[in-house]
C-alpha cells in the first residue's frame, strides 16, 4: 500500500530564525527613519537662532582644527546634494563657533531653500553683521531683502555695492531697477551725483 507521501521540507531553526531578524531589522530601520524624519522636521522648525551680539571667540588650534574639518566636511556634503547631512554639520560649526559670518551665511541658503524666510533673513543678517565688507553677504542680504519687499533696505545695500564696485553696470541697472519698482525717480540722479563725489 502506497501512501501520500508529503515531502519534508526541512527548515532549520537557522534560516527560520535569520527570517525573523531580517524582518525585525527592516522594522527597526523603518522605525529610525521616520523617527529621524520627524526629529529633523521639529528640530529645523523649532532652531532659534542666537541674534545676540558676537563676541569675539578665539578657538584653540585643535579646536580651529576641528571646526575647519567639519565645515569643509559640510560644503562637500552639500555639493553631493546631501542636504541634510550638510544642514547638520552647518548647525553643528554654529555650535563650534557662533562668530563664524560664512557659516551663518550658509545656513541662511539653507533655511531659504526651506522657504524658513524668517530664520533665512536673521542668519542672513547676522551672516552681514558679522562682516559686513562681505560683497557675497552684502548682496545676498540685499536680494533677501528683495524676496520680502522690503525694498528700502535693499536699496540702502545695493547702494553700498555700487560704491565699491562703481564699475559694475550690473549692480547699477539693479540699484535702478530697485528705485523704480519705489518710485523714486529723483534717487538714481542723486546717488549718481554722490557717487561721483
Amino acid at each position: 500500500m502506497k501512501q501520500n507521501a508529503v515531502p519534508a521540507v526541512s527548515v532549520t531553526p537557522g534560516k527560520n530564525r535569520t527570517m525573523r531578524m531580517r524582518k525585525l531589522a527592516f522594522l527597526l530601520l523603518l522605525a529610525i527613519i521616520s523617527f529621524s524624519a520627524e526629529a529633523r522636521q521639529k528640530k529645523t522648525s523649532e532652531k532659534a537662532i542666537d541674534l545676540k551680539e558676537a563676541t569675539t571667540l578665539s578657538l584653540s588650534d585643535n579646536d580651529q582644527k576641528i571646526f575647519d574639518y567639519y565645515f569643509q566636511e559640510a560644503l562637500s556634503l552639500k555639493f553631493q546634494s546631501k542636504y541634510d547631512a550638510a544642514f547638520d554639520l552647518f548647525n553643528y560649526c554654529l555650535e563650534l563657533d557662533s562668530t563664524n559670518a560664512q557659516v551663518w551665511y550658509e545656513t541662511a541658503i539653507f533655511y531659504n531653500n526651506l522657504k524658513q524666510t524668517d530664520l533665512g533673513l536673521r542668519a542672513m543678517e547676522k551672516a552681514y553683521s558679522l562682516d559686513k565688507d562681505n560683497e557675497w553677504y552684502t548682496f545676498g542680504l540685499a536680494n533677501t531683502y528683495i524676496s520680502l519687499n522690503r525694498l528700502s533696505d535693499a536699496i540702502q545695500l545695493y547702494e553700498k555695492l555700487v560704491k565699491v564696485k562703481s564699475d559694475d553696470e550690473n549692480l547699477q541697472y539693479q540699484l535702478a531697477g530697485l528705485y523704480a519698482q519705489t518710485e523714486d525717480y529723483k534717487m538714481p540722479f542723486m546717488f549718481t551725483t554722490r557717487l561721483k563725489d
